[in-house]
């Protein structure tokens, strides 16, 4: 898929990127937050209500996503909320985030995350990277020219003995 195939998807999707991200993210830039995008229908198809914003209050009008790691506290970046009818637990999805580490504390980025929103909240407050106990799920993202060798792809067949995040 290319770049502008990336950018159209995107927008398809989830709404319009700002100009700044459509015309200088790159092809791996692109590449999360389509993946952001798969998160994103997920939530809906489990049955939560998920809209995209900046303050976590009022919807989005154009997206803004990181292009490389950051905090979760700086800048008015876009993210998802999502909220489920059945619980009174609410999520949020962010792109290219750090996270602590459980007990060695040490920032981990992660290219999406799905946090518990108490615990981004917490992080947004005290400006302090979210802990791996308030993950929900994360992914590694790779964005491949080429097909992968074999050896790639029988590495992600390997049971991982304990959490990444451990």
């Amino acid at each position: 898929m290319s770049r502008d195939d990336l950018v159209q998807a995107i927008e398809q999707a989830i709404g319009v990127l700002q100009p700044v991200y459509r015309n200088d993210a790159d092809e791996s830039d692109l590449y999360e937050a389509s993946l952001l995008v798969v998160c994103l229908d997920a939530a809906r198809g489990a049955g939560g209500r998920a809209f995209l914003t900046q303050d976590g209050r009022s919807p989005a009008t154009e997206l803004r996503f990181r292009r490389s790691p950051g905090n979760l506290w700086s800048g008015d970046f876009t993210h998802v909320l999502v909220r489920f009818s059945s619980t009174q637990k609410k999520l949020e999805i962010h792109l290219g985030v750090f996270v602590a580490a459980g007990t060695s504390k040490v920032a981990h980025e992660c290219d999406v995350v799905i946090l518990d929103q108490q615990e981004a909240e917490r992080s947004r407050r005290a400006m302090v990277h979210p802990r791996s106990r308030g993950v929900i799920a994360a992914i590694e993202a790779k964005h491949y020219g080429t097909s992968p060798s074999l050896g790639i792809g029988r590495g992600f067949l390997r049971p991982v003995p304990q959490m990444i995040f451990e």
